[in-house]
């Protein structure tokens, strides 16, 4: 952030739903993150469990709210 701290900056690829992973993206600065495979996991997707995928989406919402907070 330091050349252009007015920017703000979505991190995309690699991006884990593990606490440590999300709040050290949030502490370096960026604005919002996009997570695929790891929140749509493959074989979740497959067996059609797709409130297993809304539950863990609310979860790293709330998750994601203590860092911005």
């Amino acid at each position: 952030m330091a050349p252009c701290p007015w920017i703000k900056i979505m991190a995309t690829g690699g991006i884990t739903t593990d606490r440590m992973d999300l709040e050290a993206w949030f502490k370096s600065g960026v604005r919002c993150v996009g997570i695929g495979s790891h929140l749509f996991p493959a074989d979740v997707i497959a067996r059609g469990e797709y409130e297993l995928i809304s539950v863990r989406i609310k979860e790293i919402l709330e998750l994601i709210q203590t860092f911005r907070a």
